[in-house]
């Protein structure tokens, strides 16, 4: 329960040993099971033949630098024989490894002849083994699978060099069945035959004369990325350090916080509150931004996270931030910076960076000079604008429905409330056509918010409530009670169904003109907030001549 720490040999004979390194929780867990299969104690279930004196080699990333009586606390990689050492030349348990090749099944394999072809050697010919017979025959699917080396020179067998452990079985099969032609596919691959792939892994098992080392894998993809370190693409491991980004304000243009900053022009600027707190942000994930290349440019949105590498970023900010939900001792207000290692897990397009998987978070006081991701290099295209044009869609969505249930739908209200004395029910169809056409707009408008904005904010909310009972009203009309001829009273289920048709009617005309004003101050410029709000103030003073002229017309009748 206390936990452990890693101890330093002593200096000099003598000497007392001192406190390394200490693990994390995690770390500590995979301290216990590496223990229990190495050692001898009651719940080991290995075959360790280790009593005293448990020495081990550890990889890891410090999450925590310690004070002058803590030593330094660190996020295991690796944990392993103390004979793999820190040498990364040497080859052992822990050894990370890169290597490009032919996937095969062990089935195929032991065999030694291909499965779906009986006449060609499985180490002979691996490039025409089928990718149906790789991962959609069970004999095949449950015997695991190998990755081959090429032969060493023309006329030489292939060589089996690593074999992949369960859980890396599991991520070929889904990576196969992205790129290949075979029953259970599902993406758009064209691969029938001779699968290659590249793959990065940790050596969890040396193997002996008859089986090769065991790997797990960390990245399964194109074999095109290969192991040389200079191709981007998906797998590739990169480090930048820069400035964090919401998407929500990407997409948007300006700071959400600060309406009048350009977001690419100076994310320094945005709060660690709106970054972390503001619902908005958080949901819409976060993105990486490069410095400009020259001065007074703009910054470029180098990588996105993924799901986990969104909470990772939350969860660091609230250490070194001040926020609402920070918990740590944090000073950091403004502008946050980090560094980051990950590995690329979609190369993206032109107007999307490419998405990463973190394998490290921390402060941008470490910077990427020092980095051991093996590979650090840029994305092929330096994004600076939004992608997706979220300031044009708001403006079509709030013009949309300032005509709709602005103007529209009040008028048509309005002329159903004062002109029914109006001959030959001039008043219905004029109700009528009005309802429809600004319920319509309103729809379209409702279509592109559910489809591109954030539902969480207080606009959004009160803005679904008056769909909801807008859209109902047709509905309603369809089913309401017959009107009573001259002369005949009107039934109790007229009169009920009119007292509800009118007050939805209302109460929602009521709650869009709240929505609207609220909706105002959403946008991201200034100018446009005073040019909507000005609009919006015109068509105000339109219902209200229309109101007017109403009266009047049915005071001279």
């Amino acid at each position: 329960n206390s936990g452990y720490e890693i101890l330093g040999d002593p200096a000099q004979e003598g000497d007392p040993y001192f406190r390394a390194y200490r693990f994390d929780d995690e770390s500590n867990d995979q301290v216990v099971e590496y223990a229990k299969n190495v050692g001898v104690c009651t719940d080991c279930y290995g075959d360790g033949s280790i009593v005293k004196g448990l020495r081990a080699t550890v990889r890891g990333v410090v999450t925590d630098l310690g004070d002058e009586n803590t030593p330094p606390t660190i996020k295991t990689s690796f944990v392993g024989a103390s004979e793999v050492g820190c040498n990364k030349d040497t080859f052992g348990i822990g050894s990370e490894v890169c290597f490009e090749g032919n996937v095969m099944d062990v089935f195929c394999i032991e065999r030694e002849t291909l499965f779906d072809n009986p006449t060609v050697k499985t180490l002979e010919n691996p490039e025409v083994h089928s990718v149906h017979c790789l991962i959609d025959v069970e004999s095949c699917i449950n015997s695991g699978y190998e990755i081959l080396g090429d032969p060493a020179q023309e006329g030489d067998p292939y060589f089996r060099a690593y074999r992949f452990d369960d859980e890396s079985n599991e991520e070929f099969v889904e990576y196969a069945k992205t790129v290949g032609v075979c029953t259970d596919c599902y993406g758009e691959g064209t691969i029938e035959k001779g699968l290659r792939a590249t793959v990065r892994g940790v050596v969890t098992d040396l193997g002996d004369e008859s089986t090769p080392p065991t790997i797990k894998t960390s990245f399964i993809g194109s074999s095109d990325i290969g192991c040389g370190g200079s191709t981007f693409g998906v797998g590739s491991k990169v480090c930048i350090e820069g400035n964090v980004m919401d998407i929500f304000c990407i997409n948007r243009e300006t700071l959400f916080d600060n309406p009048t900053v350009k977001t690419l022009e100076n994310p320094e600027v945005h709060s660690v509150h709106c970054l972390i707190d503001v619902e908005s942000c958080i949901d819409s994930g976060y993105e990486m931004l490069a410095d400009p290349t020259e001065e007074g440019g703009l910054y470029s949105r180098a990588y996105r996270f993924d799901d986990e590498g969104n909470e990772k970023v939350v969860e660091y900010a609230k250490t070194v931030g001040v926020c609402t939900d920070c918990y740590g001792n944090g000073t950091i207000d403004k502008g946050l910076r980090i560094t980051v290692e990950g590995v690329v897990t979609d190369v993206g397009d032109e107007s999307t960076p490419p998405t990463i998987q973190t394998t490290f978070i921390g402060s941008s006081d470490i910077g990427c000079e020092e980095s051991d991701v093996g590979v650090s290099v840029a994305p092929p295209n330096q994004i600076t604008g939004s992608g997706k044009n979220l300031v044009q869609l708001y403006l079509i969505h709030g013009g949309l429905m300032l005509a709709g249930w602005g103007l529209l739908l009040p008028s048509g209200a309005i002329i159903a409330k004062l002109m029914k004395h109006r001959p030959d029910g001039w008043w219905f169809k004029v109700h009528r056509g009005f309802q429809m056409l600004g319920l319509t707009l309103a729809i379209a408008a409702f279509v592109i918010a559910v489809r591109n904005f954030n539902s969480t904010t207080n606009h959004a909310k009160i803005g679904i409530v008056v769909m909801a009972l807008g859209i109902s009203q047709p509905f309603n009309a369809l089913i309401r009670p017959h009107n009573p001829e001259a002369g005949e009273e009107k039934t109790t289920g007229r009169k009920v169904w009119e007292l509800l048709h009118r007050g939805v009617g209302w109460v929602a005309i009521c709650l869009a003109a709240v929505t609207i004003v609220m909706g105002t101050v959403l946008l991201p410029f200034p100018d446009q907030q005073t040019t909507y709000q000005i609009v919006y103030g015109v068509v105000v003073f339109l219902l209200l001549v229309l109101t007017g002229f109403c009266m009047k017309d049915k005071n001279s009748a």
